[in-house]
């Protein structure tokens, strides 16, 4: 049965990272860049809860204070993602971020459109062992109102990936037609193809900017390893002006005198060790060109933060 309690305990499938596969067996989807939600329908609304099992329904409300549409039973939960448009109708993470840790939004916020690809549970009926062909043919009888759509399927996955690129869109995801829903996993049966390498990364510290001690300049990122903490370099693209107070409204709270624990402060770069250190449990997003051989990233540039991830859900590097 698809109730309150039983919702926090679903998880999104995960896609994995490789080439784009082809043949019969596969269908494709465009990667949407926003934030992945799971919504239990009822008669009045959907209640959205994020990948690591937070409510997201009151920063949301456009979405979660209306129905979804006609022809879907209550008691049913949705897969899909919230995302925010720009000007050229193409989705914006940027525009997206500042609303993750917010709770009833101004009139001022970006409006968002819940894009649904997938169904875990139809009528308090777990669907998640059929094959994706059967869940999508769910889908595709809701007659979806205002605000929420269904993703698209397409058949050639080395064609949308080329127009995806050309619109500047985020990349391809493809789904084995016959898989089912594996809540929680990682699975081969769903592959993602990106043009841009993004990475979530955990704050381990922060540097002041040359404006002055207070002022945010750079943060110092890490990801959790089987040796303690693996640093990844740092950024300041990205934090100028309001994105850079709003991290550094979040930051405050977390400030502690000492580096985390399993942190070795002798291999960060010289710059970077005196740093103002914070409790490790910030999760941001950065987008970036790859990694060098010494694992840090290339030309890092911050996206924003991602209350919806745990440092847990991050896994850990070797």
């Amino acid at each position: 049965m698809a109730d309150a309690h039983s919702l926090t305990a679903l998880r999104p499938m995960l896609a994995t990272a490789g080439p784009v596969p082809v043949g019969p067996g596969w269908a494709y989807e465009v990667k949407w860049d926003g934030m992945r939600v799971l919504g239990l329908v009822s008669d009045s609304g959907v209640r959205l809860v994020s990948r690591n099992g937070h409510d997201k329904s009151r920063a949301f409300p456009e979405v979660a204070g209306r129905p979804v549409g006609t022809g879907i039973p209550a008691g049913t939960v949705l897969d899909g993602e919230l995302v925010a448009l720009d000007d050229a109708g193409v989705p914006s993470f940027a525009l997206l971020a500042p609303r993750f840790h917010q709770q009833n939004p101004g009139p001022d916020a970006a409006p968002v459109t819940w894009t649904v690809f997938d169904v875990l549970v139809w009528a308090e009926e777990s669907v998640v062992d059929r094959p994706w062909t059967e869940r999508r043919e769910l889908l595709e009888t809701i007659d979806y109102a205002a605000g929420t759509d269904l993703s698209a399927v397409f058949d050639d996955g080395p064609g949308l990936l080329t127009a995806t690129a050309a619109a500047g869109l985020e990349g391809v995801v493809a789904k084995r037609r016959s898989s089912p829903y594996r809540s929680g996993r990682r699975s081969p049966d769903w592959v993602k193809a990106a043009h841009r390498s993004t990475t979530s990364a955990v704050v381990l510290g922060w540097r002041s900017s040359a404006d002055g001690p207070d002022i945010l300049g750079s943060l110092i990122l890490g990801l959790p390893s089987q040796h303690g903490w693996l640093p990844i370099g740092s950024v300041g693209a990205g934090l100028v002006g309001a994105p850079g107070r709003r991290v550094a409204d979040v930051l405050r709270p977390l400030a502690t005198h000492d580096p985390p624990a399993g942190l070795d402060v002798a291999a960060l770069p010289r710059g970077t060790r005196d740093a103002n250190w914070l409790q490790p449990v910030l999760v941001v997003d950065i987008e970036h060109l790859g990694r060098t051989e010494g694992a840090q990233l290339r030309q890092p540039v911050f996206r924003g933060i991602r209350t919806d991830l745990d440092v847990a859900d991050l896994g850990v590097s070797s």
